[in-house]
């Protein structure tokens, strides 16, 4: 276990600690072998980061890789929080046996729901109080994840498999937040939906919102038995999670044979991601745990019973401008419009090229595999 605070111990003995400050945003363990030395050096820095610093102490697992298990990493960068204004710093590295990118050490399971804040947008009740005032507070950001989420989920699944939803089709949302898609596919098919999502505020929302049947739990306890959907969805919600494998195996269990599964992540070959690093929107340190490359992402699915059909190069623009925002910190409330329209000029060409921030993937079930 590794601990967050706002110090670093320079020397000690069985009676002292010497120890020098750091500012909360270069803050680094590099060597962790002196919280192994004996409890009480534990108990002398949560003391003292209490009684001086007053900050918050966050526990963090060292992890292998994600996605292959392997432990040979290189550091990228430090992430922080640039939507929320969460204290702490968060290290991502690269696997040097798969690539994929991912946080470690990573936070403990019992800490990650406190970086979900209350007016967390994807969580909210449609034109809430508390989005609204969220709006005000910061116009640029809220603005740009409005429109990250509220892009028309729709019209990226394929037609080939809207055409053959009906009355008697059943689709599941995972991470199904206040069920704005859910909502918008049972208007449009008149199909059965079910969502999931670990968040009450978000289930409360989803219900309230659209009288929606959502469940609030983990997907590898899905309540429902094997091979009920016929469709799948997980719009950005594979990188929220510390156990993708796990994941995948449950939906592909929960998945009729040949059932299809749709799954929008973030895309780490992105351009933006490859420019701006840790200012890069899709980031969003700490609640994303992983990134993916399409490379990446087709490892995983195949190693968990899918067939990947189509990996779609999605052009929506929060990316670019978000990504922007986090670099310059503008305080205006709204962009030039010279800059907007050579900003959709330049989202035009990085998906043209398949480096657009966010990747759409659809896959199928493999036949007989439960």
């Amino acid at each position: 276990m590794l601990i967050e605070c706002d110090f670093r111990i320079i020397w000690y003995n069985s009676n002292f600690i010497l120890i020098q400050t750091l500012y909360l945003n270069k803050l680094t363990f590099k060597s962790i072998g002196i919280l192994k030395t004996g409890r009480i050096i534990e108990y002398y820095i949560q003391i003292i980061s209490y009684l001086i610093f007053n900050k918050t102490m966050i526990d963090k697992n060292k992890t292998n890789c994600l996605l292959c298990g392997n432990d040979n990493y290189k550091f990228l960068f430090h992430g922080e929080d640039e939507e929320h204004g969460i204290e702490g710093t968060f290290a991502y590295v690269r696997c040097k046996k798969c690539g994929l990118v991912y946080m470690n050490p990573q936070i403990a399971n019992e800490e990650l729901a406190k970086y979900y804040p209350i007016n967390y947008l994807p969580h909210e009740t449609v034109n809430s109080p508390t989005s609204k005032q969220e709006k005000s507070n910061s116009k640029i950001i809220s603005a740009i994840r409005a429109f990250f989420f509220q892009h028309d989920n729709i019209k990226k699944i394929p037609h080939s498999i809207m055409n053959n939803l009906n009355l008697n089709s059943k689709v599941l949302d995972v991470g199904c937040g206040n069920g704005t898609f859910m909502n918008d596919i049972r208007n449009k098919t008149k199909c059965h939906v079910d969502g999931i999502d670990f968040s009450e505020t978000a289930v409360t929302a989803a219900k309230k919102s659209y009288g929606l049947n959502i469940v609030s739990g983990t997907v590898e306890d899905l309540p429902f038995p094997p091979k009920s959907f016929d469709l799948i969805t997980a719009w950005w919600f594979l990188v929220h999670v510390n156990n993708p494998n796990e994941v995948l195996q449950s939906l592909a269990k929960a998945l009729k044979d040949d059932g299809d599964c749709i799954i929008g992540v973030p895309n780490f070959n992105s351009f933006n991601a490859r420019f701006f690093k840790k200012k890069w929107f899709h980031l969003d340190a700490p609640k994303h745990l992983c990134i993916h490359t399409p490379s990446t992402i087709k490892t995983m699915l195949e190693n968990n019973s899918f067939r990947v059909e189509k990996i779609i190069y999605d052009n929506n623009p929060s990316g670019l401008f978000g990504s922007f925002n986090n670099r310059y910190k503008t305080k205006k409330s709204k962009f030039p419009s010279f800059l907007v329209k050579i900003f959709f000029v330049f989202i035009a060409i990085t998906t043209f090229f398949k480096v657009s921030d966010l990747i759409i993937i659809h896959a199928k079930k493999l036949k007989n595999k439960s």
